[in-house]
């Protein structure tokens, strides 16, 4: 049984471009084939945000 995991847009932004920003235990979390990664639509709203900014 796994554990799922309701990530921000930072931990999303870290996890795919800063990994060594998270630390060991979370990234075990991210990596881990059984835990369900779950992203809101308020993250997409906040990447488009991102982008638009740029």
């Amino acid at each position: 049984m796994g554990v799922s995991l309701l990530l921000d847009t930072h931990v999303l932004l870290w996890a795919a471009m800063e990994p060594q920003k998270l630390s060991a235990p979370i990234l075990e979390l991210l990596e881990n084939p059984k835990t369900s990664l779950l992203v809101s639509a308020d993250v997409a709203l906040d990447l488009f945000g991102i982008n638009r900014r740029w």
